[in-house]
Order: structure tokens, then sequence, then C-alpha cells
């Protein structure tokens, strides 16, 4: 903890200064005793501050945003990039006692915008157009020169409080022809693969009589059995990423690419999301690895794919039935027109 005298602190030395030598001078009684309450209040000034955050503690209480609104009802209540952030900090003074608060966040371009003010017996923080990825509040800086402002007290405390930021999508409209290839090709797999395959989480749209309900007794989750056609069918995005495409490039092919898996799970697909050299299944494990994936390329996915890259000239998708191009610094809003005009 940091103290610090302030401006009254000295000056309040100096008033009970002058008050005692007039009282020497003029040696009335009364002058001595203002004298000496002037001189009384300044070590109380400078120790108030000290004593209000000696022991203070701050913890996260509660979280809300407002601003995207996400197609998938599933995905209410998570924070996706652009969003207005209100983190509500539980303070153990009171809020008034406090002056300047100021709080740490990763990453640092977060910090942009980022406002603190006290709200009954709590403290808002509010983030205004959170970065896509992990944003973390790290610290807490609070100040105080409460009751009389002779001296300011600081203090830093840790905090550890996280939120995934993801990209904003939309479900991407389904192609005529993009259909006609995918039941085209489905039919030629039909019949080639319907035993058991895995165990996978029960998801909205599956029959209840493919439940395994063994596993579920013993796991307590609702597990449905998975055959080979199955994951054969299932959708399959695959993102890459040139290290010289834009920012504003990269955070457009993710969203697209989040935008093509929301349309399979939307019409209770499987889908199944290619990074790089890595593969992913289930809508929760794919938006939320594009929350943090930093880009990279690997080889073609097998088979028939959609195609999502972020290349130095800009955004390219090559999808069943869809041909899209769009230069660097297009937005979500103009991706979305695009592929609904070629549907």
């Amino acid at each position: 903890m940091r103290l610090r005298p302030t401006r009254r602190a000295w000056g309040f030395l100096l008033a009970a200064f002058v008050v005692y030598v007039l009282a020497t001078n003029t040696e009335v009684v009364w002058l001595y005793l203002v004298a000496a309450l002037l001189l009384a209040l300044v070590p109380v000034g400078i120790a108030g501050p000290w004593l209000t955050l000696r022991r203070v503690r701050v913890t996260g209480v509660s979280l809300s945003r407002e601003g995207f609104n996400p197609p998938l009802p599933v995905d209410r209540g998570k924070a996706f990039a652009g969003d207005r952030l209100r983190l509500h900090l539980g303070t153990s003074i009171d809020p008034a006692r406090l002056g300047d608060v100021r709080v740490a966040v990763l990453p640092a371009r977060a910090e942009a915008g980022v406002a603190v003010r006290a709200a009954g017996t709590e403290l808002e923080v509010e983030l205004t157009a959170v970065p896509r990825g992990l944003v973390s509040i790290t610290a807490a800086t609070l100040s105080s020169g409460w009751p009389i402002g002779f001296a300011v007290a600081t203090v830093t405390l840790p905090l550890d409080v996280r939120t995934l930021v993801h990209p904003c999508y939309f479900v991407a409209p389904a192609s005529r022809r993009g259909d006609i290839a995918v039941g085209a090709l489905e039919s030629r797999r039909r019949g080639m693969g319907d035993q058991f395959f895995s165990l996978r989480e029960y998801r909205s749209g599956d029959s209840q009589r493919r439940i395994h309900w063994a596993t579920t007794a013993r796991t307590g989750t609702l597990m449905v059995a998975e055959t080979e056609a199955e994951v054969d069918a299932g959708h399959v995005v695959q993102l890459a990423i040139d290290s010289r495409a834009t920012e504003d490039t990269v955070e457009l092919a993710l969203s697209v690419a989040a935008s093509f898996a929301a349309r399979a799970v939307a019409r209770g697909e499987p889908v199944r999301m290619v990074l790089g050299a890595e593969s992913l299944t289930g809508w929760r494990e794919i938006l939320g690895r594009l929350a943090t994936w930093t880009g990279g390329t690997g080889p073609p996915a097998p088979g028939e794919a959609t195609r999502v890259s972020a290349a130095p000239e800009g955004l390219v998708v090559d999808a069943l039935g869809l041909q899209l191009r769009l230069p660097p610094g297009a937005g979500l809003d103009a991706a979305e027109r695009a592929l609904r005009g070629q549907a």
C-alpha cells in the first residue's frame, strides 16, 4: 500500500503553525486550543485512508452483457466481439469511501473504453466493444482519501475474472445447388457405415430411440450412439488463415466459418470444423475454439467441405454451390448480404 500526503495536509500544518504564532504573540488561550485542534486533525486525516484500505477485499459478483443477439438460442448469455460488458464487483467497504478506481485488463487493447463507477454497494466495471478472445481483469487499484483528504492511500488487489468473447456469426443461408450436391453425396454414402462408431452427448433434434441408456445412467448425461454413416455425412467447414492477412479479414473469416457451422447446427446436422491441423466436432467446442484461435493452415480436408480462407487479398469462401470473395475491410454484414444474394 502507498500513502501520499496531499496539499490539504500541508495547508493544515501551516495553518496550525500560524495560529500557534498568533497565540504566542497575543497570549490568547483559545488560539492555543485552535492550533492544537488543527495539528491533531493532520495525523487523523493521514491515518484514515490507510485504515480504510488496510483490509479491503474485492470479489466478482456478476457479469452482464448487451450488444450482439446470437441467432442460436444456446448461445444466449455468452459474450461476443463488440459487446458491452458490465462486471459488478463487491467490496468489503462502502464504495462511497473510495476515490479513483482502476482495473487492469488483458489484452491491452480491451482497456480502451473501460469505466469504473459506484453502483449502490458495488463497483460497476464497463468494457465497451470487447475484442474476441479471452478478456481478463487481472487487478483492481483502489485509492481513498477518506475521511478528510489529508492523504491518499492506494492499494492494488489481484483479481482473476475471465470472460471468453466469441466471434459474431449469422446462420449462413442454404444454397439450392449446395443442397443438391449434399443430397447426392449422402445418398452415395447411405448404407456404407451403419455400425457403431462412438458415443456423444445428446443434441437438440436427436431421436430418443438413439439414446444409449446404459451410458446415460452411468455418467448422468444424455449420451447418443453415433454410427459411421453419421460421422461421414457430417458437414465439414475448413478454415485457413494466412499470416499476411489483415486483422479485419481474419476476424471476418472466423465469423463466416462460424456462420456455416451454425447453419448445420440450426438444421440439426452434425458438423466438423477443421482449423489448421485441428479437427473439432460439436457447436460448443467449435465456437469456443474460434474465440481463441490465432490462425494457421493445414492440408485440405478430404471430401466435400466448405472452405473459408483469410488471405492477403481478402476473404475467400468456396462452398457447395457458393463462391465468394470480399476485399480487406469488408464486414460481417457485407458477407451475409453477399451469401444471401447467391443462395
